[in-house]
């Protein structure tokens, strides 16, 4: 038996001012340029597979059980916020804030189990293998950028508040793996029983933040 899952998200998210003239804002604490790009994408990801086998027989008796389990889960999404290309930003004591911020996440669990039973009168062979793999990947790529702009007019009395660009990826990757087999063997001569189990889970963040 075996179950294979694949799920991906590929998103672009973006806040930008491209090319004006020039922006202007109210004055003060709360008023201001707030440019803004979020993500938070999410996977939640379950499988499982189970296989039972089971043989009986007069003479020999042989049986084979085997499970596999497999999930892919990636996420590649990209965030940007920016500020390009827009003259001169006024804004009287008023803060200016550009920020792109990535909070993607991965739930992935794996399950694989086999169980197997022979039974014989003269020999008896059983085997089970269980199996199970959770490849996760999050590929990010963040970004905060201002640039070909003036901050503030010019003058003694134009000074702009609190000025924040940035960008932040905190994404995680939660992974849960079981791999689990057992194998019986009964007869009247000579018997083996053998029981196999992995897992394994490859978790990946290749985040590219500026």
């Amino acid at each position: 038996a075996g179950v294979y899952t694949e799920n991906k998200i590929a998103a672009q998210v973006t806040a930008s001012v491209s090319n004006p003239t020039s922006i202007t804002t109210g004055s003060g604490a709360s008023n201001g340029l707030n440019v803004t790009a979020s993500d938070t994408a999410q996977i939640n990801s379950i499988d499982g597979a189970a296989s039972v086998a089971g043989n009986f027989s007069d003479g020999k008796g042989t049986s084979v059980s085997i499970g596999i389990s497999i999930a892919r889960n990636t996420i590649q999404d990209t965030v940007a916020a920016s500020v390009v290309n827009a003259g001169t930003i006024t804004a009287l004591n008023a803060p200016i804030t550009i920020e792109a911020t990535q909070g993607a996440v991965i739930h992935a669990t794996s399950v694989a189990a086999a169980l197997d039973v022979t039974g014989a009168s003269t020999t008896g062979l059983g085997v089970a293998g269980g199996a199970s793999l959770a490849d996760n990947l999050i590929g990010t790529n963040t970004t905060a950028t201002l640039s070909g702009t003036t901050v503030g007019a010019s003058g003694a009395n134009h000074a702009v508040g609190a000025l924040t660009v940035s960008a932040t990826d905190s994404s995680t990757i939660d992974a849960d793996v079981l791999a689990a087999s057992a194998s019986l063997a009964f007869a009247g001569v000579g018997s083996t029983a053998v029981g196999i189990g992995a897992s394994l889970a490859h978790n990946r963040i290749g985040d590219g933040t500026d």
